[in-house]
């Protein structure tokens, strides 16, 4: 009897321990991966059978492989389909915007009403901090281009009349629609004429060795007929006009009031400025970008004329 007893203990224990093993394995089966699938919405989905280990051996490598080439892939879609990755361009296009011309009404009556005095007025060149802000005029002769560089020389371009401080004018040869670099004349009035400092473009003289001032005064707007143009200064340097050869810029002095530049020329040029300016500003011109060349006279040195280089960063649409 003790025997049949032991017997039906081990079967009875036996049973408890296969139960076990199968709950085990019911176990694992929910919580491999999917602890709150009792929680989620929606229908249910059948419990998935976990592989056994010979097929974990050949799936292991197949999951790897499938991961490398999903990076692979990602990576190549973010350096654009495989193309070359372009260099970034050294300039670009000045932005062009358009305004309300309720906020330029002022402007644009000004413009009106000095073109209607004067056609060869083409309109204001004007600083943010306001130490220059004067009328523009270009006179252009096609028999002869040497008029428009002496016709405002020493003339006031409203009265016509004799002036020794003359007007702010744009030289003839640059052309105010395409022209790569404009330049634009005014005379430095000596402090013993005018003791005040600010006629036409005595200010000017402020920028030489004093980059604070640079940084306080370094934009200014050209205000045409039917758009607003935005500079940026980049460079301030004093040129020695003896050594400017008009048929060859890449002579040793750079022929500054040049209106188109090849892309050697501009890089020899400012390559020049740059080992002679006053101060590095930190703002670079480009092949593809526009700029104004400012000039004015050096006190007692017929030979040296300042010049001021800005960029043009923004064009504004106003009418």
């Amino acid at each position: 009897m003790i025997d049949q007893e032991n017997k039906d203990l081990m079967n009875d224990q036996n049973e408890d321990i296969e139960d076990t093993v199968e709950e085990a394995v019911d176990n694992t089966q929910i919580f491999d991966g999917n602890e709150n699938e009792e929680e989620s919405e929606g229908p249910s989905r059948p419990t998935p059978t976990p592989p056994n280990k010979d097929n974990r051996k050949v799936l292991i490598p197949i999951i790897l492989a499938a991961i490398v080439i999903l990076v692979v892939l990602i990576f190549v879609m973010l350096q654009g389909g495989g193309k070359p990755v372009e260099e970034t361009p050294t300039s670009t296009p000045t932005p062009t915007t358009t305004v309300d011309t309720e906020d330029y009404k002022d402007d644009i009556a000004l413009w009106d009403e000095n073109y209607a005095i004067n056609s060869d007025y083409v309109g204001e060149i004007r600083f943010d901090s306001g130490i220059i802000d004067l009328p523009v005029v270009q006179a252009i002769d096609p028999d002869d281009p040497s008029i428009g560089l002496s016709k405002y020389l020493r003339t006031d371009w409203k009265t016509m009349e004799h002036d020794e401080e003359g007007s702010i004018f744009v030289d003839p040869v640059s052309d105010l629609e395409s022209s790569q670099n404009i330049t634009i004349y005014g005379h430095y009035v000596y402090p013993s004429y005018e003791p005040s400092m600010t006629h036409k473009f005595t200010p000017l003289v402020n920028y030489v060795g004093d980059k604070d001032f640079y940084e306080e005064n370094k934009y200014f707007e050209l205000i045409l007929k039917d758009e607003v143009r935005r500079y940026e200064i980049a460079h301030v340097y004093i040129a020695d006009i003896n050594l400017y050869d008009p048929n060859n810029p890449l002579e040793e002095g750079m022929y500054y009031m040049e209106p188109e530049w090849t892309e050697e020329e501009l890089e020899y040029y400012l390559d020049r400025v740059s080992e002679i300016e006053e101060y590095d500003t930190g703002v670079e011109i480009g092949p593809d970008d526009k700029f104004v060349t400012l000039q004015t006279c050096v006190e007692n040195r017929e030979d040296q004329r300042e010049i001021v280089i800005a960029k043009q960063i923004e064009v504004i649409k106003i009418r």
